[in-house]
């Protein structure tokens, strides 16, 4: 039996891509480019990771008619097409949790500056308040 073919987008940690590259056939678009994988693996690409840095877009899922499954390493899939994966019956994957101990010590390094125990140093707004006007989009 093959090997099941992966495109890789974004750079991954490399302790991912080893563990990839130990079963499967593992194709990086930061090392190949994009285009060539395409053109040269496109039919036969049944899954994508991504750290969600850049998008999969219907025009990318369009372009891999064996594709059915993205796995986003990060907390959500905005920079999935949901819609169109759906529409393919492609499953989309994502870590829920994975950093909620770090959004915990943010919340309680922000705490600690807003209580005036910062020395001096002008108060920052919440994180909570941050989140909420949205200010994490864009990055």
């Amino acid at each position: 039996m093959r090997p099941v073919k992966i495109l890789s987008l974004g750079q991954m940690m490399r302790e991912v891509d080893q563990a990839l590259e130990a079963r499967f056939d593992v194709y990086r678009d930061d090392f190949l480019g994009l285009e060539a994988i395409l053109a040269e693996q496109g039919r036969e690409i049944a899954a994508i990771v991504t750290r969600g840095r850049a998008p999969t877009t219907a025009a990318l899922i369009e372009r891999l008619p064996k594709l059915e499954l993205i796995a986003n390493f990060g907390v959500g899939y905005d920079s999935v097409d949901v819609h169109e994966a759906a529409r393919r019956g492609v499953v989309v994957t994502n870590t829920p949790d994975v950093l909620n101990d770090e959004m915990a010590d943010f919340d309680r390094r922000d705490r600690h500056t807003r209580t005036g125990a910062d020395h001096g140093r002008p108060d920052r707004t919440s994180a909570e308040a941050r989140t909420h006007r949205q200010l994490w989009r864009g990055l």
